[in-house]
């Protein structure tokens, strides 16, 4: 094994003048291979990738006072079964030309480094986040007169001071960030956040775009729908563990419409939550707040930009009425709707005949409205679906879908039908030669 390592070491020298990309994973105990080693050996290089199985403090290496700042390196991602911020520090501060960097497996300690020292350059930033969410680095974009960073994904543990690290970075960013992806396990309580409002004063997102929030639902309402309130920029929101529909509505209707909207009520409030400072929540529905918002959209709709996707799940408060609605907005293009027992079959029969024209992508999950006359109806209707999901609809049979592919062949290039256990292997066997990509499952 030393012979193999000694030989990549002599590899790299070689080439270390044209090397630029380079993807390191080590599956065993070894600490030859070392970050310091391929930093100062390949000089052009401009993304790495480095992932150990172990502690990434055994692949750190030595950088001494003398190692060289790299000129090149913009793209960092790494990842182990641990990582410490006495790890990363040496690295951040020789790499101060970075613009995208990842981060698996890191401890807390990590949120202290990237706050103090991380450079400015950096636009992307995930931190124990899956980096098949974040976006690829932009190459030949002009230097930003602006710096800081543009997107952040990040999964915090189950500390609250985890968590506090998370909003530090957010407020050193509000001024720049466009996207936050956040999936938050800790317990912030009111005197915690009073706290943070006192050091950091107006903490609002001044440029955001993106939001996808997976947290508290106390943390939403109290915390999220907070900074947002003021926003002008925000295009995209994904909510998941809403209680309090009605204020995420009476919030959203004071703001410019957005492009997409994804909310997943929150599954583990029943009526009331104690939360980490005794107080409780209280779930609250909110149809009607949602229908006046969607009426807004749909009076913009009529000329200028509007919601174009929309995702409900575990919505009590989808219902005909707000379906009619919805049917309004002309920009409207995607629907996914889960679990909204108060839609009849009328009801989103009506809707689709009147909005199918317009649909690209539906969603339709344990509906049990949607039935085969159903699936008639939005193939009739439906001349530019191109994506349909169906999962759990236990009413629809091989007809409905026989009904749905023959109206709809020549624009349908994706049906994913999960759970659907009326729906026979032979009737997927037939619509294959119709439909490019099908997808079938069934427990």
């Amino acid at each position: 094994m030393q012979d193999f390592v000694a030989n990549i070491s002599i590899v790299l020298s070689g080439i270390q003048n044209t090397l630029t990309h380079l993807n390191v994973d080590i599956q065993y105990n070894d600490t030859s291979i070392t970050l310091s080693t391929i930093l100062s050996t390949c000089n052009n290089l401009t993304d790495l990738t480095f992932s150990t199985s172990t502690e990434l403090s055994t692949h750190v290496g030595n950088f001494a006072s003398g190692f060289q700042e790299h000129q090149r390196l913009s793209n960092l991602e790494l990842a182990a079964k641990s990582i410490s911020g006495q790890d990363i520090e040496p690295i951040i501060r020789r790499s101060q030309q970075l613009r995208r960097l990842a981060i698996n497996g890191g401890d807390i300690s990590v949120l202290d480094i990237l706050i103090q020292t991380m450079p400015s350059n950096i636009e992307t930033l995930g931190f124990n986040y899956s980096t098949q969410y974040l976006p690829p680095l932009e190459k030949g974009i002009e230097k930003r007169k602006e710096m800081g960073l543009l997107h952040l994904y990040i999964f915090t543990s189950t500390e609250p001071l985890c968590e506090m690290k998370m909003l530090q970075l957010l407020y050193k960013n509000k001024t720049t960030l466009e996207t936050l992806y956040a999936n938050t396990q800790g317990a912030i309580t009111k005197k915690d956040l009073a706290t943070l409002y006192t050091r950091y004063p107006d903490f609002n997102l001044e440029k955001i775009k993106n939001i996808k929030y997976d947290g508290s639902p106390w943390m939403i309402d109290e915390f999220l729908l907070q900074i947002i309130r003021q926003s002008t920029t925000l295009k995209k929101l994904i909510l998941h563990g809403v209680s309090n529909m009605e204020k995420l509505a009476d919030t959203l209707f004071e703001m410019p419409p957005l492009r997409c909207l994804d909310i997943w009520r929150s599954t583990t409030i029943t009526m009331t939550t104690v939360q980490p400072d005794n107080e409780t929540i209280v779930e609250t529905g909110g149809e009607s707040s949602l229908i006046r918002l969607f009426e807004k959209y749909a009076q913009f709709s009529t000329t200028s930009t509007s919601l174009e996707s929309l995702y409900l799940f575990s919505s009590y408060e989808g219902s005909d009425d707000m379906l009619k609605t919805l049917a309004q907005i002309r920009t409207l293009k995607e629907i996914n709707l889960f679990e909204a027992p108060s839609v009849s079959k009328s009801g989103i029969t009506e809707f689709f005949c009147k909005i199918g024209p317009q649909l690209t992508k539906v969603n339709l999950g344990i509906l049990d409205c949607v039935d085969d006359s159903v699936f008639a109806v939005l193939g009739e209707h439906g001349k530019n679906l191109s994506i349909l999901h169906a999962n759990k609809l236990r009413n629809v049979t091989d007809q409905g879908v026989r009904a749905l592919v023959d109206k709809t062949s020549s624009t349908l290039t994706e049906l994913n039908l999960v759970g659907c256990s009326t729906v026979t292997k032979d009737c997927v066997l037939d619509i294959e030669n119709k439909v490019k990509n099908v997808f079938y499952y069934t427990p």
